[in-house]
């Protein structure tokens, strides 16, 4: 879990999140996964929604 308030700190920061904690880094990407948010590393580095399965 990352409080509001390290997501607020870590808004403002203009660059890459070279100081922050890599625990950080991991549960902010896990709540991303967890709504929907697919990381893509091809040729175009970034990240889109995962699409609904739908049964």
């Amino acid at each position: 879990m990352v409080s509001a308030e390290t997501v607020k700190r870590l808004e403002k920061l203009d660059g890459p999140l070279l100081s922050t904690k890599s625990a950080t880094i991991h549960a902010l990407e896990a709540a991303f996964q967890a709504a929907g948010v697919e990381f893509t590393n091809g040729g175009e580095p970034g990240v889109k929604l995962r699409r609904k399965v739908e049964l």
